[in-house]
């Protein structure tokens, strides 16, 4: 009898573990389960965000790249706006020049009409008419071709440089209009660089 208890007891212990064992066995099957869902959603949501950070990662290089050829822009727009800026200075040196050789012309020119005119129009003629001694007639005629060679390359030379300043001012102001626009495009590149910087 005592071996019939205890092999009932064995035998009901041994039902109690396997039933014990199957419970276990479902809820841990259940929690498996349940875990490879919560696997499964969060490999999905990394997934999710390694493709978000991907994107994000190709925009900051193109950004990169794009603020890249924006500073070079800028740097070459800088020296163009020295170069520019050089042309500038080296065209108002000019002027300057042209403008001392115009008054020292003017003051040459005005020296000669006055010479011109205090040895006064008509001696010329007077001298022809009178026919007097030949070699102070050859000699006069002499003075006065040298006194109107001279004007008449004094004129010439005032020309040249009146012509030369013209052009100079011109070339100033073209260089000027250059510089303007070069300015201009370099504001719009600076604010192209300050908007891709914040984004």
């Amino acid at each position: 009898m005592s071996f019939f208890k205890n092999s009932m007891a064995y035998s009901l212990i041994s039902l109690l573990m396997l039933l014990s064992a199957n419970a276990y066995s479902a809820d841990s099957q259940a929690e498996l389960n349940q875990l490879r869902k919560q696997i499964k959603i969060q490999n999905a949501s990394l997934n999710k965000r390694n493709s978000h950070l991907n994107a994000l990662s190709k925009q900051t290089q193109k950004t990169d790249r794009s603020l890249s050829k924006i500073a070079a822009r800028l740097t070459n727009t800088n020296a163009l706006i020295n170069n520019v800026e050089q042309d500038l200075d080296k065209l108002v040196k000019a002027e300057k020049s042209l403008q001392r050789d115009k008054r020292r012309q003017q003051n040459i020119l005005a020296a000669q009409i006055e010479t011109s005119y205090l040895t006064g129009d008509n001696d010329y003629l007077k001298l022809l008419l009178n026919q007097q001694n030949s070699s102070e007639i050859e000699r006069s005629l002499v003075y006065y071709e040298h006194l109107n060679a001279a004007r008449a390359s004094s004129i010439t030379e005032l020309n040249l440089t009146l012509t030369a300043l013209a052009a100079n001012q011109l070339e100033q102001e073209k260089t000027k209009q250059q510089l303007i626009k070069i300015k201009i495009a370099q504001q719009q590149e600076k604010q192209n660089l300050e908007q891709q910087k914040r984004q």
